[in-house]
């Protein structure tokens, strides 16, 4: 009897330190492919092949399908390389197909995880303009992913929760005249609900232009175009009233502090 139980808690050493083993060699292999991708990017030349370091990375981390974190950690270390990179022509090419790559393999990480890899990307969108076409890019293509679960899932409503914390999480922030045009590719993207439409036309708003005047104009044009284009996915041409009605009510407090 002894024996036995000496057996079983050598196992469960045993599976303990292969887990402790395996995080640790994650890790490393993590932090050699950030050096090594980060390094072929600051190169920036023929031989330096940013892509081909991903793609080799990337075949590794879907080798390892006992661990589900590791495939969705990797695409996040990824994601903050690219938007902290500076962004040249070469770069933007190299980036598209990274991206393009990840969405292939999105349907092979969890519902929880593409929730959270959604929470970066909208993180990195507030934060930094670059690559911003890409990183909008991933975020449709999560969505959609999210839908396709939804329809095979009785009672599920991943892609309607997407939307809800993607409006959460940019009501949360301040912003400017330098990251507001993020804010309208995100609602550009995705069919928000018509609440979900007012609450980012509200966060629209938050803008406080006094410091820079000049930019006004192009805020308005942005703003007005919202209400005419009916290409857009989301149909926010349905909230036009609304924007209307802020944009005056805007206007009139703009006024209102110059006369104070």
């Amino acid at each position: 009897m002894k024996r036995t139980q000496q057996l079983n808690n050598d196992d469960t050493m045993s599976k303990r330190q292969k887990t402790t083993n395996s995080s640790v060699n994650t890790n490393g292999h993590f932090d050699k492919f950030i050096d090594k991708f980060r390094s072929s990017i600051d190169v920036n030349d023929a031989e330096s092949r940013p892509f081909d370091i991903f793609k080799q990375s990337l075949k590794e981390c879907l080798d390892e399908n006992n661990d589900p974190t590791i495939l969705p950690t990797f695409i996040k270390k990824t994601i903050q390389i690219i938007v902290t990179s500076s962004v040249s022509t070469v770069h933007h090419l190299v980036f598209t197909k990274i991206v393009g790559l990840m969405i292939i393999y999105l349907d092979s990480i969890s519902s929880e995880a593409l929730l959270d890899l959604t929470h970066e990307i909208i993180q990195n969108l507030i934060e930094s303009a670059a690559s911003a076409d890409i990183m909008i890019e991933l975020v449709r293509s999560i969505y959609l992913q999210l839908v396709k679960r939804d329809e095979t899932q009785s009672g599920s409503s991943l892609a309607a929760s997407m939307c809800q914390t993607i409006v959460q999480q940019l009501g949360n922030t301040t912003w400017n005249e330098d990251n507001y045009a993020s804010l309208i590719a995100v609602i550009k993207t995705l069919p928000f609900a018509d609440n979900e439409k007012r609450a980012f036309i509200d966060i629209m708003f938050t803008i406080d232009f006094e410091t820079s005047i000049d930019q006004l104009p192009i805020f308005v044009l942005n703003i007005l175009q919202l209400c005419v284009d009916n290409r857009l996915e989301n149909e926010i041409t349905s909230c036009s009233g609304y924007i209307f009605d802020r944009l005056i009510q805007y206007f009139i407090n703009l006024d209102s502090k110059s006369y104070e």
